[in-house]
C-alpha cells in the first residue's frame, strides 16, 4: 500500500491509496474523504465489505502485474511496482506513468 503523494499521475490520483494484490496481480485506487481517515466507496463497496458478487471494476487500477510484493513513489514522483512471477522466479519493477 502507498499514498501517491505527487500529481505525476494528474490530479485525479493526488493524494490517493494504492494497494497491490499477490493473489492476481491487480493494482487499486482508493480515493479517500477529505478528511483522510477513511475511503471514500460508491456502489457495492460502499458497506465496507468485499464479497463475491460486488463490483471491483471501480477500483481496479491495473491488472497482471504478477504478484505485486512492494509499491513506493519514487524521487521522480511516478509509482513504482516490485512484482515477481511465480512460475518463472523473475522480479519485475514497473513505472507506472500517464498515458
Amino acid at each position: 500500500m502507498v499514498f501517491l503523494n505527487s500529481d505525476k499521475l494528474g490530479k485525479d490520483y493526488e493524494n490517493d491509496m494504492f494497494v497491490g494484490s499477490a493473489r492476481k496481480g491487480t493494482l487499486y485506487h482508493f480515493k479517500l474523504e477529505e478528511d483522510r481517515k477513511s475511503l471514500s466507496l460508491e456502489g457495492d463497496l460502499a458497506d465496507l465489505v468485499l464479497n463475491k458478487k460486488d463490483e471491483t471494476d471501480i477500483i481496479k487500477f491495473g491488472e497482471n502485474f504478477g504478484i505485486i510484493t512492494d509499491l513506493d513513489v519514487g524521487p521522480d514522483g511516478y509509482l513504482y511496482i516490485l512484482s515477481e512471477f511465480k512460475d518463472i522466479h523473475q522480479g519485475s519493477i514497473y513505472r507506472i506513468m500517464p498515458k
